[in-house]
């Protein structure tokens, strides 16, 4: 198997693989489980897919020609009318709005899903990626474009500083990155606003493809995965890669990424990455999570799901005497104490986005600590008991 440069990626929009939302979190202990990855049998497409989310209970795909699917659960897909014949890259969402991304300046939003809208972006170049910090919509493409938007409507161009191609966008540890080329070499831009952005520094010769927030650090996927704690400082790992990487995300303690030649890739922290049967040669251009699945999908309508079960790792579960197993119900998270601890919860949304975290210093005994106003869909919670952490995904139902 042989690398190909980004170069012939670059040059051809068409088949520029793009992030839609990479999420990974807490990459830390080791494993050997492999992924089972099964081909969606029937799929309403042909069209090279390359953008997905998992946001307000459903699955959604954007890919070439304006194509966009929607699923409950990864395996049964619709689908939609988007009106416009664009490609289509990126996709993103809040709680109550889908909003996707595409070629010539292309937005469309989606209170379900299902019916979309055209919106005014105020730009005509190619839009790559887009991402949501709770109150702000920043979308990102060619030429150094950069339009934001409170509400996925109403969008206003901005000035990123710097000439670079943008191939994604995504919110971390308080701040928005952006990944991409200048020329052949891989670029990053943070901003805090969406406004006002900063050039940092990455040695990432074969170019940037996509961007995500970990959990507890940016990935940025090349011929390796390139891995910041804060956005400013990074790290290439490049061992056991040999294609590109176009999307990540991850559950638990396990990271996936995919790429070209329909490459998966396994990690149990963010330096040693293991390959997985896909069974399929095409490229993989996006992946998430949500419900009970992962879902990856690519060229010629290719869709593979994989249960989420066999990805569940917790980190430091190691029997002690600092915590016991926790349970989630209606929002509240009951465990039991051995001994007096400092106790953490934090909650991710499906988009990777930390939704709530508190910290109490908690007597010996059984307790309980709330989660209410989550709005409906799946979470991941992040348990931790002084040394000790438990990760667990959980549904808030409608």
């Amino acid at each position: 198997m042989t690398i190909r440069r980004c170069a012939s990626w670059k040059k051809n929009p068409f088949l520029l693989p793009v992030l839609a939302s990479l999420v990974i979190f807490g990459l830390a202990s080791k494993s050997t489980m492999a992924q089972v990855w099964t081909k969606v049998g029937s799929v309403p497409t042909t069209q090279l897919l390359k953008g997905i989310v998992y946001a307000n209970s459903q699955f959604v795909i954007v890919g070439s020609i304006g194509t966009i699917l929607t699923s409950p659960d990864g395996a049964v897909w619709t689908l939609r009318t988007s009106g416009v014949s664009r490609d289509l890259y990126g996709v993103s969402a809040s709680s109550s709005l889908f909003v996707v991304v595409g070629d010539s300046g292309t937005i469309l939003s989606s209170p379900n899903g299902a019916t979309w809208t055209k919106r005014t972006s105020n730009t005509t170049a190619m839009l790559t990626g887009i991402a949501y910090n709770g109150t702000t919509f920043v979308a990102a493409g060619m030429a150094s474009a950069i339009i934001t938007s409170t509400n996925g409507t109403t969008w206003t161009t901005r000035t990123l500083g710097s000439s670079t191609d943008l191939t994604g966008v995504a919110w971390g540890d308080n701040k928005f990155v952006v990944a991409g080329f200048d020329g052949m070499n891989g670029t990053i831009n943070t901003s805090t606003n969406g406004t006002t952005w900063t050039k940092q520094t990455v040695d990432a010769a074969d170019g940037l493809l996509s961007i995500a927030w970990c959990g507890n650090a940016f990935v940025a996927g090349s011929s390796g995965m390139v891995v910041s704690p804060d956005g400013t400082k990074w790290t290439m790992y490049s061992g056991g890669l040999e294609y590109f990487i176009f999307s990540a995300t991850g559950h638990g303690n396990r990271a996936i990424a995919v790429g070209d030649g329909g490459s998966i890739y396994s990690s149990p922290d963010d330096s040693t990455w293991t390959g997985e049967n896909s069974g399929t040669s095409v490229s993989l251009n996006c992946v998430t999570w949500g419900g009970s699945v992962f879902v990856a999908a690519g060229a010629s309508g290719t869709i593979l799901t994989s249960p989420l079960l066999s990805a569940v790792l917790h980190r430091g579960n190691t029997p002690g005497k600092n915590v016991q197993d926790i349970t989630v119900q209606n929002q509240s998270v009951r465990f039991s104490l051995p001994a007096a601890v400092a106790v953490t919860l934090r909650v991710y949304s499906a988009q990777g986005r930390l939704v709530q975290s508190m910290t109490r210093a908690m007597p010996k005994g059984e307790h309980s600590m709330s989660l209410s106003g989550l709005a409906p869909g799946n979470y991941l919670l992040s348990y931790q008991a002084g040394s000790r952490t438990i990760e667990k995904p959980f549904l808030v139902a409608r």
